[in-house]
């Protein structure tokens, strides 16, 4: 137990009367997305694969399909690093980036892995579904740890000028 917990000294950089903002509700889906993430990876990576030497799709198809799933997956790694960062470092712009990306590109290319393929196959309208239930409830308790994020930078600006104007404060 460090000194400012026992009431000496000042309190950590960041720190509004030792109360943290981070959200452990959006912790949690963090955590159980990165391991939905990883398994939908795998096994899209591998339904796309078959899609490509079973189908005979359009020149769109052949295009968009690997595309969209390239620019998903290089999205995923940013957007849940951006996540853990800004929920755990308490960090506003990090996980304003995370609500961003979880909008756009994500969402766009999961409703067309569900929606607008030429070929679907059952698995990828389960995992789809999955991932974008996953994704608004991130979107939802993100919205909330960034309210009580700015709640809490905001307290902390007010009294640091408070102490700076008036010391005897």
């Amino acid at each position: 137990v460090g000194r400012w917990a026992m009431g000496e000294g000042t309190l950590p950089r960041g720190f509004a009367q030792g109360v943290s903002s981070t959200s452990c509700t959006l912790q949690t889906c963090l955590h159980y997305n990165l391991f939905l993430s990883l398994a939908f990876l795998a096994l899209e990576g591998a339904v796309l694969l078959h899609k490509a030497r079973v189908y005979e799709t359009n020149i769109f198809g052949r295009v968009l399909t690997p595309l969209a799933f390239a620019v998903w997956a290089c999205a995923e790694v940013f957007r849940l690093w951006f996540g853990h960062v800004g929920n755990l470092q308490e960090k506003l712009p990090q996980i304003s980036v995370f609500f961003l990306l979880s909008v756009f590109p994500q969402l766009p290319c999961l409703l067309y892995f569900i929606f607008l393929q030429e070929y679907w196959l059952p698995f990828e309208l389960v995992a789809g579904v999955t991932m974008i239930t996953m994704i608004v409830l991130e979107l939802v308790t993100s919205y909330f740890a960034v309210r009580a994020l700015i709640r809490k930078q905001t307290t902390n600006f007010y009294i640091r000028l408070g102490s700076e104007e008036n010391p005897a404060w």
